[in-house]
This record gives structure tokens, sequence and C-alpha cells, in this order.
């Protein structure tokens, strides 16, 4: 009985110690790669700067947690080439054309050389203000992060809008149906050196706010946030029917979350395919009643594993096994993934509210696409008003006789030929409308009379004279002695009989 149980303890012994050798073989290399791997592709996923938890968060109390949002909507705007392109298309879309007309008229009263000073000092103003740039800079701000809050730098002869940081401002009025905002005056506590790229207004309000700082008891004498004159400042949002601001894609955030998420699973799924196992069995005496009869030793075959092991590449690695039937295999050949990247693409899509078949090739009718393409149009004709009633309310501080509004028209680079069409049509009514079927084609209202006066003077209308057809010439065989009454040439060829090009009787 002793003897038995010696045995059955030195068995013991023997199995433990074959696993300790067993598991001597180095599988760090291959371990180390796994992770790495699972490790790059997981912090993509979850975004490290913005996790998934923080955004649900930010989106169920926006009111307070406007920087969040704006931020995370910057950060996906670098990231996302999809939310970049939605926002974009949006601010990108109206061509901004314009032109101005006057009001308030008293026809009887009209002396018509000071008029026409006044209506080419506007056009000179609005010209210098470069707003086809000026304006589509503000508005892809605008579109991306729900807000934008400006300042005016202009001299005679040039203009700027440099964007005011929105961390440090809020609305405070509205001015002629014009938001206005006011300004923390904190920000240049830190750094004053700052103020030298600010309009000199910034460094007045600044000092005043500093020497309000020694008698920060009485609440009246608090300078730290100060009103912008609303004659330089500029404020645009989004959407007028809520009081703060919110990034108008936010509701997508999510399903950019999944786009990403299931890029990295489809890349570590690759990534994952490329790695392999080889198994190496360690040969057994044949016909031995021993159990365990290795036809060599434990160490010996962990050495030569391990030296195998140095020798693959990275994606491979290799076991030492006693079963019989050890085979190449790969970690992972599932697919999962794969085909998810696309179904995530189109959720966004969808979910955005705008017509896929503007980005990819959905196979949507383009009567879809219409119907999608008016509805977008509608949001951004809405922003014009604001674009269009910010710049009338500067036009108004020009306390000038005669009275002249801009007017933004309503024309995008998708409907311009229908927008141009109408206006012809308009005009060949008798309609008063050239400024604006000349505006509509995409040109400057001052450039009406000067490229009129400069055609004159190059006597272009005269030297450039349309090419000699059939149709501009006249037939001298007519019997009424030109084009009057002469026979089409698809009358020609069809005879009475109905037959074409015969001669008939």
């Amino acid at each position: 009985m002793a003897e038995t149980n010696k045995e059955k303890k030195q068995e013991k012994e023997e199995t433990q110690e074959l696993i300790q050798k067993y598991y001597k073989l180095d599988f760090s290399k291959l371990a180390r790669l796994i992770i790495q791997d699972i490790d790059v592709y997981g912090s993509r996923i979850m975004f490290s700067s913005f996790p998934k938890e923080r955004v649900v968060q930010a989106l169920q109390n926006p009111q307070r947690n406007e920087e969040t949002l704006r931020n995370l909507s910057n950060f996906l705007y670098v990231l996302s080439p999809h939310y970049r392109r939605l926002c974009n298309y949006h601010a990108e879309m109206p061509t901004l054309d314009w032109f101005v007309s006057p009001y308030r008229l008293t026809l009887e009263k009209i002396n018509e050389k000071q008029f026409r000073k006044v209506y080419y000092e506007t056009l000179f103003e609005l010209d210098n203000m470069n707003i086809k740039h000026e304006m589509l800079k503000a508005l892809q701000i605008t579109y991306r992060e729900g807000i934008f809050y400006g300042y005016e730098h202009k001299t005679e002869d040039s203009y700027f809008i440099q964007r005011i940081n929105p961390d440090y401002c809020r609305i405070k009025t509205i001015e002629d149906g014009v938001y206005n905002y006011e300004f923390n005056f904190q920000y240049f506590d830190f750094d004053e050196d700052r103020l030298e790229f600010y309009a000199p207004e910034f460094t007045t309000k600044y000092n005043k706010y500093k020497n309000s700082k020694k008698s920060r008891g009485k609440k009246d004498e608090d300078l730290q946030w100060q009103e912008i004159d609303s004659e330089n400042s500029i404020c645009l949002k989004t959407d007028e029917t809520i009081s703060y601001p919110f990034p108008p894609f936010a509701g997508v955030f999510a399903e950019i979350y999944e786009i990403e998420d299931y890029k990295a699973l489809k890349k570590a799924n690759n990534e994952m395919q490329n790695i392999a196992i080889i198994g190496g069995k360690i040969p057994t005496k044949d016909k031995s009643e021993v159990a365990n009869d290795f036809k060599v030793t434990l160490d010996t075959a962990v050495e030569f594993g391990n030296k195998i092991n140095e020798e693959l590449p990275d994606q491979v690695g290799f076991i030492l096994s006693i079963f019989d039937d050890m085979q190449l295999f790969k970690l992972s050949d599932d697919r999962v993934g794969t085909d998810k990247v696309q179904e995530a693409v189109d959720n966004f899509w969808n979910s955005t509210g705008v017509s896929k078949g503007l980005f990819t090739d959905s196979g949507t009718t383009d009567a879809t696409v219409k119907a999608s393409l008016v509805t977008d149009e509608q949001s951004v004709f809405a922003m014009l008003r604001q674009v269009e009633r910010w710049i009338n309310r500067k036009l108004k501080f020009n306390e000038k006789k005669y009275k002249f509004k801009i007017n933004l028209l309503d024309v995008t680079y998708q409907n311009r030929k229908e927008k141009i069409a109408e206006e012809l049509k308009s005009a060949q009514y008798g309609a008063p409308n050239k400024i604006k079927l000349f505006t509509t084609m995409g040109n400057s209202q001052s450039s009406i009379e000067s490229m009129n006066f400069l055609e004159s003077v190059l006597n272009i209308p005269d030297s450039w004279k349309p090419l000699s057809s059939s149709h501009t010439t006249s037939d001298i065989n007519s019997p009424t002695g030109g084009d009057k009454g002469r026979v089409s040439t698809e009358e020609e060829d069809v005879r009475t009989d109905g037959k074409e090009g015969e001669g008939g009787e």
C-alpha cells in the first residue's frame, strides 16, 4: 500500500514537472502582438478624449454642456469625413449672391445726383466686405458649433471678421432682430499680450474690468462681462427658437461613434486573420509501455521550440504538444464587422435627415434627392435671413438721406440654373429685374455699369460678331427677301406626303 502511494506521488510530481516544462516555451511575443492590436483599436473605438459616457451625459442636458458639445463637434469635424461633409454641405450650399434696392423713397423729391452718390457708396461698402468669403467662413463655423461670434476689422479698402472664442461669449440682447453678445474679459487675465490681436474696444473695456476688480464687492461695478459694440459685432445662430447655442447635428454623434467602432473592428479582424500558430508534436517511443516516454528530453524539446519561435515572423507562434493531431490554424477567420461599416454609414445619413444619394451611390431616385434638396435649402435660407438682417442693420447706422437694403438671393449651387431661367422669363414679361438677373448669375451689382463701360471702350460689341450660319444670314432666294417667312430645315425635309428626303410632285 505504501508502495502504491509512493508511485502515485512520483507520478504526480512528474506530471507537475511536465506542465512546468511545457510552459517554459516563450509565448510572450505572440501575446504582446495580440494585446497591442486590441489595445490600439480599442482606444480608437472609445475616443479617449470624448468617451461615449461623457457624450451621453452632455446630450441629456445640452444647455449646461454647451462647451463640451461644441468641442466635441469640432473634434468630430476633424476626425470624421462624414460629419465634415454634412456640416460643409449646408454651409457651402448658398451662393451668397446679393443685390441692393432702395426703400422709403419719396419719388417726387429725389435728387438724382445725390441718390446715385449714396447708391455707389453703398455698393462700395458692401463690395469691400467680401460677403461671399467672409460669410462663408462664418457659416462654416455656425453649422459646426451652432453659433458664431465675430468682430469686424475694416479700413477704406479692406475688411475682415475675427472669430471670438465662444467659450468666453454669451448672447446678451437682440437689437433690430439681430443678436448682440457680451464677452468675458477674464480671458486676458493670464496673457494680456493677447490684446494686441483684438480691436481697441477690447483694451478699453479690459482696463475698465481691471479697475472694477478693486471694488468687486459691489455687483454694479463688476465688469467681468461687458457687451460688445453692436456696430462692430456679429452673432449668428443656427436655431433661433431656443435660447442657448447647440450644434445642429449633435443628434448624429452616436452614429459617428458607431462608424468608427465598426471600422476598428474590421481592421482588428483583418489583423487577427494574419496571426497563426504552428503546433509541434514531441515524438514518443513506439510500443513503449511507459507513459510519456519521449524520444527526446523535455528540456531539449523546449530549447528547440524556442529557437523555432525566434525565427518565425511576429504574426506566427509555435507551441509544443504531445497530441497526435496538430496543424496550422489561424486565430480568426471570422468576417464579423466587415460588412457593418457600410450599414453604419447608411444609418448615419438616415439619421441626419439628408438624402444619402447626395453623397453616395445609394440608388436613390432623382425625384427623392431633389425633394430632399428643397428641404435643406429652406434651412439654409433661414440662415441667409439672419445675415441679411445683420448687414441691413449695419447699413442703417449710415445716416444718409437715401436708404438701401441688401437682398441675399435664395440661390444655391443646386438651383442656380432654375433661378436664372425664372428671372429670364420674368424679364421677358417686362419685370424690372435686370439687376437681379445679373446678380443671380453670380456677378456683382457694382460691375454692371463698369463692365458695360469697359466693353464700350474696348469696342467689344462691334468687334465681337457671331459666326455666320443658316440661322443668322438672310436667304436671298426667299420670296420675302429675308428670313421672315423662311421655311425651316425641318419643314423642308418633311414633305406634304409625310416622306423625308424625297422630292414629291
